[in-house]
């Protein structure tokens, strides 16, 4: 067996090149399959064989994995390879290659696993660690516990988690959070464990999705219909939003809000805002409870 170093540049050209080759390949089969272990699979251990489909004729097999550090690989004389070192809780993407007597190939597919923790905690899974632009409300997902029905989902502001602002047992590999209890462009700090166990996997962070900036009425602007028209910028998620408007900037009191599936809603005329009267208004995604805040002053 040669170990095989390979680059993520060229990881993506194996499997370019190799679908090529598949396609000039005078054989009846195109494409060899993945036997073990199946696409998707999760608590795969450190050390892990892999095994694809035999190809009639095959002299030789490579076998090329990738994950976001980076790609490397093994030859072998027979359909399978066995890979030490894997790391926890990592996922892999891999694929086989047959190589003929006569220099022709065949590949499989790409297909994914993850790595177990290498204990009995979880491996979390989504939000990926250290992701931006998380879009509102965050959905976890982790890999399962053998025995395990429920989980305790524990989501704070800081990584001592000193401050939680989530805590509970849920049922199954996957929550999601009210949007009240998380904020637009925050970092956030995650971890699991099975129900009654304090054995917790390690700690996740991601950053939510910035606040949509606010377009118009735009800030500090005078003479404003007393129903006007208010525009922001869309955001990447498809969310919804919900249009605050209060004669504070601390929207406490007398706050009108709107729940709008567009970038763009206009204020009734049959109830009007106050004339010669200053207002705050923000636009929070999948009410959030955080967004920016913009004023503007009616007219007659």
């Amino acid at each position: 067996m040669t170990s095989i170093k390979t680059p993520v540049l060229l990881f993506a050209i194996l499997i370019i090149a190799a679908t090529s080759a598949c396609k000039r390949d005078t054989g009846n089969v195109l494409n060899i399959s993945q036997v073990y272990p199946a696409n998707g699979s999760s608590n795969i251990p450190t050390t892990q064989t892999f095994t694809c489909t035999p190809v009639a004729g095959a002299v030789s097999y490579a076998f090329y994995f990738n994950d976001a550090n980076g790609s490397f690989g093994d030859t072998s004389s027979v359909d399978s390879v066995t890979i030490h070192n894997l790391k926890p809780c990592d996922t892999y993407i891999w694929i086989a290659i047959a190589t003929k007597a006569d220099g022709s190939t065949v590949a499989t597919n790409n297909w994914n696993f993850t790595v177990s923790s290498g204990n009995a905690a979880s491996c979390l899974l989504l939000p990926a660690n250290n992701s931006s632009n998380v879009c509102l409300p965050p959905t976890f997902t982790w890999t399962p516990i053998a025995g395990a029905s429920s989980y305790n989902l524990m989501v704070a502001t800081d990584y001592t988690f000193y401050n939680i602002i989530y805590s509970n047992a849920v049922s199954g590999t996957s929550y999601t959070i009210s949007s009240s209890l998380v904020s637009a462009n925050t970092n956030y700090y995650w971890q699991v464990a099975a129900a009654g166990s304090n054995l917790y996997s390690a700690v996740g962070s991601f950053t939510t999705i910035a606040p949509p900036g606010l377009i118009s009425p735009s800030n500090g602007s005078t003479g404003v219909s007393r129903s006007p028209t208010f525009t922001w910028a869309s955001g990447p998620c498809g969310t919804t939003y919900n249009l605050d408007i209060c004669p504070l900037s601390t929207f406490s009191g007398s706050v009108t809000t709107e729940q709008v599936s567009d970038t763009t809603y206009t204020l009734s005329s049959g109830t009007p805002l106050a004339a010669y009267s200053t207002f705050y208004w923000r636009v929070r995604i999948n009410g959030s409870s955080a967004s920016g805040v913009s004023s503007f002053t009616t007219g007659l």
